[in-house]
Formats: structure tokens, sequence, C-alpha cells
């Protein structure tokens, strides 16, 4: 499957699409063949082109380039990430398309997680806190409202 992406790519590339539009399927690509420093490379791009462009959409990239940092052991760097992207995609923005509403939410779940292995405890509680709220309305077996629930339950 890498093999084709690949070929994909370099057949897009031929067609001179954008770059930075390309960087996005290119840093997944990279990170999923575990080559870290080229996947953050691709996707901080990714992320400063789209700032620059004025284009603020939750996409599973944020979240991608936030778990390269954090395998590599800079979880403030992680956090940095989610943190510039929640900021950078306030929640009216998440209804340009089918999937940017539940991206954002996945983003803010994976910051929580990121707070609360930075020992900051209250940051996780507010998402949360606004997360189950959102997903009040949500099917009982949704991923995230699942995890919500039992956290609560727990007491954490």
């Amino acid at each position: 499957l890498h093999d084709e992406a690949r070929r994909a790519l370099v057949r897009r590339r031929e067609l001179q699409r954008p770059a930075a539009v390309l960087d996005v399927p290119e840093g997944q690509l990279v990170l999923a063949e575990g080559r870290l420093d080229e996947g953050i490379r691709f996707l901080t791009g990714m992320l400063e082109a789209r700032a620059v462009a004025g284009v603020f959409l939750a996409t599973g990239s944020d979240r991608k380039l936030a778990e390269a940092w954090h395998a590599k052991g800079n979880l403030p760097r992680a956090i940095a990430v989610l943190e510039g992207s929640s900021a950078a995609v306030p929640r009216w923005r998440t209804t340009g398309g089918w999937s940017f509403g539940y991206e954002w939410i996945k983003m803010r779940a994976s910051l929580a997680d990121l707070y609360r292995e930075a020992n900051r405890g209250a940051d996780a509680q507010a998402i949360e806190d606004e997360l189950r709220q959102l997903l009040a309305v949500a099917d009982d077996d949704h991923p995230i409202k699942v995890k919500l629930l039992r956290r609560a339950s727990a007491g954490q």
C-alpha cells in the first residue's frame, strides 16, 4: 500500500499540484513508514502554509504531527501543535465539511490526553467537560464518549 501511495504522490507532483497540498499525504505516508523527522517536516510545512493562506480547518494532520512529536519524546511540542490548531480552528469553522467537526473533537480529545500526561489535569478536565457536553447526543458507543464516561466514573 505504501508503494502505491508513493507512486500516486509522484504522479501528482509531476502534474505540479501546489506543494503544500501534497505535503499532507506525503507527511502522513512517511510517518506511516516510521520516518518521524521527515514526516514532521512535511506536516509542519503544511500547517505553516495553511496559516499563511488563512485556511483553518481541523484535519487529522494536526493530530498526526502531534503524535510524531510525542513519539520523539517531545511532549511540550506535541501539546503546542494541538494548542495552536485548537486556537486557529474555532468550533464554528468545523462545519466546513463532513469530517471537520469529528476531527476537531478528536484533536481536542488528544489534547486532553496530552495535558493529563503532562500533569495538567485542570486543563484536561476543561476540555473533557466541553466534549462531554458536545457528545451528550452522540451514540452511546461513540469511542470518545465512552472514554470520557469511563474517566468520569473512575474520578479522573
